[in-house]
Order: C-alpha cells, then structure tokens, then sequence
C-alpha cells in the first residue's frame, strides 16, 4: 500500500516538468524557427474538448507511448547498451514521433526524464503518471 502511495509524488513532478520545459522551450527561438508547432500542432492540441483531451492526453498517449517507448525499446536498449546510451536512443525516437522539431525537443528531454525515473523506479506506472501529469498540466495550465 506505502509502494503505491510513493507513485503520487510523481505527479507534481511530472506535471512542473511539463509546464516548466514548455515554458523553457518558448522561451527559445525555437518555436520562430519552427513555427509549425505555434501555427498547426499547438492550436489543434488545445482545440480539443476537454472530455477528448483526457481521454487521448492523459489515459491513451501516456499508456501506450510509454509501453512502447520505455518498456519495449528502452528496457531492450538497456540491456543491450546501457543507462545513458538506451536512455539517449529512446529519447532521440520518442521525440521523432512526435512530429515536428518543438515538440521533438520537449519530447526528447521528458523522454529522458521518464526514462530516468523509471529505470530508478522499475515500475511502468511512474513514466506513465509523470507523462499523463505533464500533458495534463500543459493542456490545463497552458491554456
């Protein structure tokens, strides 16, 4: 009961990770480079209704990206090369996936957080709960 109880300081954590790299990344000329992001990728993200946002943002997305990005690959690229190198490689295609060059950058560094924490944890639920809390603080937050 403790063990599970110790999850919900990810929380918090996930969700200043989110809005203070969010933060951090439009603080950069990036999202000018870029602008794709500002000008297609950011008004979709926050057009969505709330109730879809939940559903995609902070329950699908979280879960499956993370089976995928962290169970499967890292803990693959783990065994095969590594902390820092599987942490790095799976960052690198997480962000890809994502899309466009902000969101690879914002993708990349959470990635190596979820990663990070996880590989300390040993528990999916944690990079599942900091990325679920990460969107849901830059969907409901960032506004």
């Amino acid at each position: 009961m403790i063990k599970n109880l110790t999850l919900l300081i990810y929380i918090p954590i996930g969700a200043a990770l989110g809005v203070l790299l969010n933060l951090l990344i439009s603080a950069t000329p990036l999202p000018d480079i870029f602008p794709y992001y500002n000008e297609n990728a950011a008004p979709a993200f926050y057009s969505i209704q709330a109730w879809a946002a939940v559903l995609l943002f902070m329950v699908a997305a979280p879960v499956l990206e993370e089976l995928l990005f962290r169970v499967f690959l890292f803990n693959l690229l783990r065994q095969k090369l590594g902390l820092m190198t599987a942490s790095v490689l799976s960052s690198i295609l997480f962000g890809i996936y994502h899309g466009n060059a902000v969101q690879m950058a914002y993708a990349f560094c959470m990635g190596m957080a979820f990663s990070l924490l996880y590989d300390h944890d040993h528990r999916i639920p944690v990079p599942i709960i900091l990325h679920a809390s990460a969107n849901a603080a830059v969907y409901f937050l960032l506004r």
